[in-house]
């Protein structure tokens, strides 16, 4: 198994330029293709607001939709061809894709043959039209993992330090076979078990997935903490600083069963307060 189709989604914030380093550093480390996807449409809006909005009606209405097209189109110019600058100056492939709609269902549909896809976490100083949809449709669409940058920026190591989030249930295990790749070429993997009482037994969790990823070439570690009144975000964040990790691995959840529409509580948590690049599978 091996990392060989990177997506990452494009746009005109500086959250772009963040998310797309990410994308090239590890493209290069793991010898792979960058697709850079591009909601053109979704910037149609922002910039319609930009201009006052479609006050005014009729052909004023009109012209101001126009002119905010032509700029959409400009800027996925620009955007493309920064991608292809950024590309050539590290020796890599790639190519660049224009897709419709605003809603995140069409990058949902291109990450479902991508090993990743990459997003930013939302910037509540930036706010983007149906930024949380999109993150939304491709985590719980595209049956692919996705690898979360947050706003605050990156470090200068991405994946040499492994935090994951283990509850021995089907999204973290799923979590865990995904991110193999990253976890393999990992300096150091922990496996946490947040848990709310002390357990009298001396049995760690994680342990037998410890003892199988072993086997996959996976010098990892399974370790437990105790909540202690914090809630589980609070947890592995203060976990994740305290080892210095530069990545998380996670299941993303549903609400429920029957109505995935929202992400569950402890990854919308994670989302928003994310410190490092986390990659979730659902």
């Amino acid at each position: 198994m091996s990392i060989k189709d990177i997506l990452v989604l494009v746009d005109e914030t500086e959250a772009s330029s963040a998310r797309l380093a990410v994308a090239l550093r590890l493209a290069a480390r793991h010898e792979a293709r960058v697709t850079a996807a591009c909601l053109a449409d979704a910037m149609v809006p922002a910039l319609v607001g930009a201009a006052g909005g479609l006050y005014g009606g009729g052909s004023v209405a009109a012209e101001i939709w126009d002119a905010a097209d032509a700029g959409a189109r400009e800027g996925a110019n620009a955007l493309e061809a920064d991608f292809r600058a950024r590309l050539a100056e590290r020796g890599l492939k790639g190519v660049f894709r224009r897709l419709g709609g605003v809603d995140g269902s069409s990058v949902a549909k291109l990450a479902r043959t991508a090993d990743f896809c990459v997003l930013s976490q939302v910037n509540p100083r930036e706010p983007r039209p149906r930024a949380n949809d999109v993150i939304e449709a491709v985590m719980l669409q595209s049956g692919r993992p996705v690898l979360m940058v947050p706003f605050i920026g990156i470090r200068p190591t991405l994946g040499h330090t492994i935090l994951v989030g283990w509850d021995e249930s089907r999204e973290a295990v799923r979590a865990v076979h995904d991110a193999l790749p990253l976890l393999i070429s990992a300096q150091s993997v922990t496996l946490l078990t947040v848990c709310q009482t002390e357990d009298p037994t001396d049995i760690v969790p994680g342990a037998a997935m410890v003892a199988h990823l072993a086997r996959k070439g996976v010098a990892a570690t399974a370790s437990r903490s105790i909540a202690a009144g914090l809630s589980i975000c609070d947890v592995l964040l203060d976990y994740a600083a305290d080892i210095d990790a530069d990545m998380f691995v996670g299941g993303g959840y549903g609400d429920s069963p029957l109505r995935e529409k929202m992400l569950g509580g402890v990854t919308r948590d994670l989302l928003k307060h994310m410190t490092i690049p986390m990659l979730f599978s659902h």
